[in-house]
């Protein structure tokens, strides 16, 4: 199985998340916060999931159950996690 690299922007997009789902509900912020973290082990086992964004550069998927996508780019050793955006964010700008 390949390795999995949480990008800084994305490690921060996670903090961020767990950090305003938590006012709210910590219980829904973990349950969040664990999906997210299972979407992106299932793309190592599967790093081609993902449709295509940008040119085919960047791929993306949506984490189940939550309003989440992952950006990633799968490499020939590793999985980046480039950024965790809302889907009603205008994340493709």
């Amino acid at each position: 199985m390949i390795a999995l690299n949480w990008s800084g922007p994305a490690r921060a997009d996670l903090e961020a998340i767990d950090d305003t789902l938590s006012i709210i509900d910590l219980a829904l912020a973990d349950r969040m916060i664990d999906r997210i973290e299972g979407a992106g082990s299932f793309l190592r086992e599967h790093p081609m999931a993902g449709s295509t964004i940008l040119s085919g550069a960047v791929r993306k998927w949506r984490v189940r159950g939550t309003p989440y996508l992952l950006l990633y780019r799968p490499l020939a050793d590793r999985i980046e996690i480039l950024r965790i955006r809302h889907d009603r964010e205008d994340w493709d700008a």
